[in-house]
């Protein structure tokens, strides 16, 4: 995407930053940024926005079990209830990371107490583990499909452990470069929602 939007528009500055929600709303708030791509996870409390900013979800995705290839929870295409991972070694993602805490409580009411805790919000690192063997996660499908480890990928029951990537932005403000990203993305994530593409 970036490269595409750096040939259309060659004289725009691009500056590419790294925040985590919900420190991207508040750079896009304070001028910092332009736009900031985001996401939020159901359950969890409503994030309130600045008045300033306006947030267009581009993308909602399920959350879904990742295993070791070959692993017994992995096999089949029939979605798992959350209950049957009761027991078994759990690798959690920052549990007390504000954007993780509703996925992480829906998980414990379940039963399914972490035993492995990756203090940092880094899919890589959670799908490597899961790869080698030391548990199994819970990660949107786009982090499961795109693992740069083999895992295997099996929905849970009821979708209703979700992500929302939207895209931040200052209302009331127009920038015909800014109206071009938001557009480019629109079209990504468009294409990522149809059926059989990841």
């Amino acid at each position: 995407m970036l490269s595409a939007f750096r040939r259309a528009h060659p004289d725009v500055e691009l500056t590419v930053a790294d925040y985590e929600p919900p420190a991207g709303v508040a750079a896009v708030a304070a001028g910092e940024v332009d736009l900031a791509l985001t996401h939020t996870y159901e359950p969890a409390d409503p994030v309130p926005l600045p008045s300033s900013v306006g947030v267009e979800p581009l993308l909602v995705e399920e959350l879904v079990l990742v295993t070791a290839p070959g692993h017994a929870l992995g096999g089949g295409g029939s979605r798992l209830p959350l209950a049957e991972l009761a027991g078994q070694p759990l690798i959690s993602m920052a549990p007390d990371h504000p954007a993780r805490q509703g996925v992480e409580a829906a998980l414990a009411r379940a039963g399914a107490a972490p035993s492995v805790l990756v203090a940092t919000p880094g899919y890589a690192l959670v799908c490597a583990l899961v790869s080698a063997g030391l548990g199994v996660a819970v990660v949107p499908e786009m982090v499961a499909r795109t693992s740069a480890t083999p895992v295997g990928m099996r929905p849970l029951s009821e979708g209703e452990l979700r992500r929302t990537i939207s895209l931040a932005h200052r209302t009331g403000e127009t920038s015909p470069a800014a109206d071009a990203f938001r557009a480019l993305l629109r079209g990504a994530f468009g294409r990522a929602q149809q059926p059989g593409r990841p």
